[in-house]
C-alpha cells in the first residue's frame, strides 16, 4: 500500500495482523524499539475517519503526537486486544514544552483489554475532545491517569 493511498483512505481497520491483505508489520514504523502503527509527520491523515486496531499484538503505540495532530476528520477510534500497547499516543518531538491535540470530530473512543496500557498519552500535551459523545475504557487495568497534561470533555 502506498502512502498516498493511505493519505485518501477515509476508514481504517486492522483486525488480526491483516491490513488490506498485507502484513500489518509492514504498516509499522519502527522508533528505536517502538512500534507504531502510522508513521509520524511523513504522512498525513487529513482524510481519516475512522481507526480501529484490533488483536495486534505487537502494537505498542497507535499514533505519534505528529500524526495525531493531523487527524482532523477522525470520529471514531476503536482499540482492541492489543495486548502490548502501552499508550494510544506517544510523544515524537523532544524537550516539548506544553502542547495542544485537538480531536474536533472525535466522538467515540474505546479502549478494551489492552493489558499493557498505561496511559491514553504519558506526555504533558493537552487534549481536547470537544465532539466527544462516547468513552469506554475496560479492561485495561495498568492504566492510572488518562494523560499527564489536561484534557477537555463537552460539559454533560
Amino acid at each position: 500500500i502506498s502512502q498516498s493511498r493511505i493519505t485518501l483512505t477515509v476508514s481504517l481497520f486492522i483486525r488480526r495482523g491483516i491490513f488490506n491483505g498485507r502484513m500489518l508489520r509492514e504498516t509499522f514504523e519502527e522508533v528505536g524499539n517502538d512500534k507504531i502503527l502510522l508513521p509520524s509527520s511523513s504522512v498525513s491523515f487529513r482524510n481519516l475517519t475512522k481507526l480501529v486496531a484490533v488483536g495486534c499484538k505487537e502494537l505498542i503505540h497507535l499514533v505519534t503526537s505528529s500524526t495525531a495532530k493531523t487527524l482532523v476528520r477522525l470520529v471514531t477510534v476503536q482499540v482492541y486486544g492489543c495486548r502490548a500497547m502501552t499508550e494510544v499516543v506517544i510523544n515524537d518531538k523532544e524537550g516539548v514544552d506544553i502542547e495542544e491535540i485537538v480531536f474536533s470530530k472525535l466522538k467515540a473512543l474505546i479502549l478494551c483489554d489492552l493489558d499493557s496500557l498505561t496511559s491514553f498519552c504519558s506526555a504533558n500535551y493537552t487534549f481536547k475532545f470537544p465532539s466527544l459523545e462516547y468513552l469506554e475504557v475496560i479492561g485495561c487495568p495498568k492504566m492510572k491517569t488518562f494523560t499527564s497534561g489536561e484534557s477537555n470533555t463537552p460539559p454533560r
